[in-house]
């Protein structure tokens, strides 16, 4: 499949100006959070700046959200043939025809992985699904700003209605995966001198464009 040039053509065109050294926010605006170009620039430096890369780390991306789906289908019906009618329809919906390092899909499967995990977690009463689920909380936020965001938002309602005698043990590790993640970008855009352009870059998209701007 060709390249969709407004948005697959963008991050792959924003990760070639990354790997060429310029840096992002600083050097050039960006209207998202950054990791889906940091993903994509990543894979060009290590096997090259080639679209294909790009597609075939998006299809195992996509692997993660379908069953995501599935587990979480699973879940809620108890009947394993049942479960793969929304996994098909995700599948045919999203993945099937939006192959590329896509925020949106990103933030998606990312959402769902969070979601499969903060359950898991709760069925085996393993405290540390919980630490992953902070982790890929924050990699959602930094997939796409208003999904990140929602995905807060579902997340604590979930704790609000777990386990009362174990909610602050899964609080404390989902908070310590998801400041962690925060800390590293956090030091990196100092480090880089971006973390200004990136906080003007959000309150101008997020916050006057989408909620004021409507």
């Amino acid at each position: 499949r060709g390249i969709i040039f407004h948005d697959g053509g963008y991050i792959l065109q924003t990760a070639e100006r990354l790997v060429k050294g310029e840096i992002i926010y600083k050097d050039f605006d960006f209207v998202y959070t950054p990791l889906s170009v940091y993903i994509t620039a990543i894979l060009f430096k290590l096997f090259g700046q080639n679209v294909l890369v790009e597609r075939i780390f998006s299809m195992f991306l996509s692997l993660i959200g379908v069953g995501s789906v599935f587990y979480i289908s699973y879940w809620i019906s108890r009947n394993f043939f049942i479960s793969f009618i929304p996994a098909f329809i995700f599948l045919w919906w999203g993945p099937s025809h939006i192959n590329f390092l896509s925020p949106v899909m990103l933030a998606i499967h990312l959402s769902l992985l969070t979601a499969s995990l903060c359950i898991h977690g709760e069925r085996t009463r393993n405290k540390r699904y919980f630490l992953l689920a902070g982790i890929t909380t924050a990699l959602t936020v930094l997939s796409k700003q208003n999904f990140g965001i929602a995905l807060c938002i579902t997340s604590f309602a979930f704790f609000y209605f777990s386990n009362q005698k174990e909610k602050i043990s899964q609080l404390t590790r989902y908070f310590t995966g998801t400041i962690s993640v925060f800390v590293i970008f956090f030091l990196y855009f100092i480090f880089t001198k971006s973390f200004v352009p990136f906080f003007h870059n959000m309150y101008f998209y997020t916050f006057q464009k989408i909620l004021l701007g409507n």
